[in-house]
């Protein structure tokens, strides 16, 4: 093997630009000096080197060489030129074929999420024990969360990589975020009995950021704190100014990371072997996802861990806002509304383009005892608005032609509808995560409920409605 430091400056040039390194007699050209002096020790008298160039980088060399000087001919070049391209096939194809077996390694692993849906789905339809089935239906329901937030890291790992991802940068405090990311996290910490501490300096830590994409990196970090610490333990989550920049620390005493391993858990797919107890059927996207976006933050995310059964730490860098941009007047969302009519049921219209989700849904509001009612698009759910006088409205962003945005702000123009409660649903998961604003900023007069997936709209939403019923 052989250094380009070995070389003369001229002759790196040539290999780096793809041109041959030819030698017939070493004494005579290459006398006894510098690499001339290598080959003689080694007993090499005359060599072609042929570099091997792939968008204008050099990736390898291949050298022929003999004891005695040879006045190498054109032919002798270009067979060696020609053994160089297929030994780089070669491996190429070794590359891509043990590429192709990791991909397919990783397919079976999502594949086999699936699986417990597909044995509670089966349990359902041959149990007659009501218990049975109220087990089946609570992993169909645990199993379709986990699918959703892997599907939702899975399309924004996508976009990033594509460049679709834009930020919606304000100044904002990094403590704010930070206490929204531990409520985030909150159920995962309450499931396995953690303790949290959060400590946060008294004055604002303003940060140049996008907070919904903060949010979701710092909770990420909560939620795997949360997932590989033994039931019981604690976590750690502390801010701070550090120079230039804001820190966050995530520290947890859960099963800690061997050495070796650290620089591993940032590539997607990378679960590390001796978490797969914890695992719970996660694929390792979400630390990638974490790093991702404090790249496009342009900070910077650490790990450190003294090994397995110790502390573990990430800290989270994010560059500090400019002194214009943390003066920024940062808008509140309104004040609470005033509590909806005291109603046996609620009249609920449904605005929501895809027709499973729409028909589940209604399903669902009839089960719990209010009056819903469905509309396809825009245009007929305003229609119908005026003939049902709605008390509650889930209102789909993504809708074809007339958006959810277009919807709200026609609705919110009619004073009749200023009672109105407006939730903002996200249809197809993941599809509409980065639209421009949510609804109480676009439609500052919304009486507004909150934001959901038409999916995840009875575990984040219909307790509301059902307060509300209940009043």
């Amino acid at each position: 093997m052989y250094s380009l430091d070995l070389f003369s400056p001229q002759a790196t040039s040539n290999l780096r630009s793809g041109r041959q390194l030819i030698v017939h007699d070493v004494d005579a050209e290459l006398g006894d000096d510098g690499v001339g002096r290598m080959f003689n020790a080694i007993g090499i008298k005359a060599i072609i080197t042929a570099p091997l160039v792939k968008d204008n980088r050099l990736v390898a060399m291949m050298a022929v060489h003999q004891a005695t000087p040879r006045r190498w001919s054109a032919r002798d070049v270009a067979l060696v030129s020609e053994v160089v391209e297929r030994c780089w096939a070669h491996i190429e194809r070794v590359r891509d074929a043990a590429m192709l077996r990791e991909q397919d390694r990783r397919k079976d692993e999502f594949l086999a999420t699936l699986a417990p849906i597909r044995y509670a789905v089966e349990l359902m339809r041959r149990a007659t024990d009501p218990d049975q089935q109220l087990r089946a239906k609570d992993v169909i329901s645990r199993q379709v969360a986990h699918m959703t937030r892997l599907i939702d890291d899975l399309l924004d790992l996508s976009r990033i990589n594509r460049g679709l991802i834009e930020l919606k940068r304000e100044g904002v405090d990094l403590n704010r975020l930070v206490e929204q990311a531990v409520e985030t996290a909150r159920p995962a910490i309450e499931a396995a009995r953690h303790t949290v501490h959060v400590a946060l300096p008294p004055q604002p830590l303003w940060v140049d950021a996008d907070p919904a994409r903060i949010v979701q990196a710092i909770a990420n970090l909560l939620n795997n704190a949360a997932k590989y610490t033994p039931d019981g333990g604690s976590i750690r989550i502390a801010a701070a100014p550090a120079g230039a920049a804001a820190t966050v620390e995530v520290t947890d005493n859960g099963v800690g990371i061997p050495l070796a391993q650290q620089g591993q858990l940032f590539q997607m797919f990378t679960p590390l072997p001796h978490t797969a107890e914890r695992a719970q059927g996660r694929l390792g996207i979400g630390l990638s996802l974490v790093k991702s976006l404090v790249d496009l933050h342009g900070g910077s995310i650490q790990v450190h861990s003294a090994g397995l059964g110790e502390r573990a730490t990430f800290t989270l860098h994010l560059p500090l806002a400019a002194p214009a941009s943390a003066a920024a007047t940062v808008v509140a969302p309104p004040a609470a509304a005033a509590r909806a009519p005291v109603a046996a049921e609620l009249r609920v219209l449904v605005i929501e383009d895809h027709a499973d989700g729409r028909a589940s849904l209604v399903a669902l509001l009839h089960a719990m005892g209010h009056e819903p009612s469905a509309a396809a698009d825009g245009l007929s759910g305003l229609q119908l608005a005026q003939s049902l006088q709605p008390h509650v409205v889930p209102l789909d962003i993504g809708l074809p032609g007339m958006d959810g945005y277009a919807v709200a702000q026609a609705l919110r123009a009619q004073p009749q509808f200023k009672p109105l409660h407006l939730v903002q649903c996200f249809t197809l998961i993941g599809t509409y995560k980065t639209a421009p604003l949510p609804l109480w900023r676009r439609c500052p007069s919304s009486r507004y409920l909150g934001i959901a997936r038409m999916g995840a709209l009875p575990q984040r939403q219909m307790h509301r409605l059902y307060k509300y019923r209940h009043q």
